[in-house]
């Protein structure tokens, strides 16, 4: 999870906490599992036996504020639906069989009526709703007020960069597809839905999103035009001017018009955040979507690719703040039995792994 708005969650002895950059508990290792924080709430949770009939989900939920108060009793289900962070002031929780959103004080927001599509971004959420007793499927702000109405199209993310993700079904000789393209807070389509996928994020510095046609990906700008045309086998988003890009099996970095600025020698590589990108050596898996499975050994490069933290760490998160958080894998085990600990960027550790 590493640190991030200033909060790390740290296990002791089974029980998960937080700490802040100081290495002080906001709250006693309490918890059975917990989420990061996002929007100065994170999620909770205790194993209760009674809470769902499916064994990965035994477990109720409420979030926290910074100072480890709780927002409500966990009064929420566990389920497989979307994320439980809070975005935009709100978050979607699991409540009597239902998808349902809340605000930052765990009070509820729209009605019953509306099949919640989307994790809430810019204030507004993918939603479906009645209308005159049809359902209506859009974007809608978090008090129902202002709607987005889709005419043959549908929501598939919130509001980033004053652009959201909408999908279309094509229908072929061969069967049908999604194709995805971008409105604006208008509702105004600004990227046509032609691509396989597009991929961007208001976490980036860069306006800029990746795209897939045909397993291929390149890049385009926030009004559709292409930058980089559909060519890599892999690629991640650019921040901070630079983007990873997998050239016969193995990862470097290019610059917007295309140039190779840093070799493709990493079996994986990732975005730069606060001027590092952490990469991996000595790739033992082909999970190549899940990088804690890697195997090999990770560390950070800088914008010259100069190895600034070798590769010695069984597992890296990306830079926030200065922190990283490390992992080191038990014989035999993986991340989820990993010893936890916290470097700065000159290496140092801060916080010796444990568990």
């Amino acid at each position: 999870m590493g640190f991030y708005n200033g909060y790390a969650a740290v296990k002791v002895n089974g029980k998960w906490g937080f700490i802040n950059h100081k290495n002080e508990f906001i709250t006693e290792p309490k918890y059975d599992e917990v989420d990061f924080f996002e929007d100065n709430r994170a999620a909770v949770y205790i194993f209760d036996d009674k809470a769902n009939d499916y064994p990965g989900l035994k477990y109720r939920y409420t979030y926290i504020r910074p100072d480890g108060s709780e927002i409500t009793d966990f009064i929420f289900n566990r389920n497989y639906g979307f994320n439980r962070m809070f975005s935009s002031g709100a978050a979607i929780v699991h409540y009597n069989g239902q998808d349902r959103l809340i605000d930052r004080n765990g009070n509820f927001l729209l009605g019953e009526d509306y099949t919640l599509h989307t994790i809430c971004r810019g204030g507004m959420i993918g939603a479906s709703w009645t209308e005159n007793g049809k359902r209506v499927s859009g974007f809608a702000s978090l008090d129902g007020k202002n709607k987005i109405r889709l005419n043959g199209a549908s929501p598939f993310n919130g509001f980033m960069k004053d652009r959201a993700l909408i999908q279309q079904t094509v229908y072929t000789d061969f069967g049908s597809k999604n194709k995805f393209g971008m409105i604006d807070r208008t509702g105004k389509v600004v990227v046509k839905p032609t691509w396989d996928y597009i991929l961007y994020s208001d976490d980036f510095s860069d306006n800029y999103a990746a795209v897939e046609q045909s397993y291929q990906y390149g890049f385009i700008d926030l009004n559709g035009n292409t930058l980089i045309q559909p060519k890599y086998t892999a690629v991640k988003l650019f921040n901070e001017g630079l983007a990873a890009v997998s050239v016969d099996g193995k990862y470097g970095f290019i610059n917007i018009k295309d140039e190779m600025v840093i070799k493709p020698v990493y079996d994986y590589a990732d975005y730069f955040m606060e001027g590092y990108a952490r990469v991996n050596i000595d790739t033992k898996s082909a999970y190549r979507n899940s990088p804690s499975q890697l195997g090999g050994k990770w560390g950070f490069i800088d914008k010259e690719g100069n190895l600034v933290i070798d590769t010695v760490y069984d597992y890296v998160d990306p830079f926030y703040k200065g922190i990283a958080r490390v992992y080191v894998y038990q014989p035999g085990g993986g991340l989820g039995s990993a010893k936890i600990g916290y470097i700065n960027k000159q290496g140092k550790v801060i916080w010796q792994p444990r568990r």
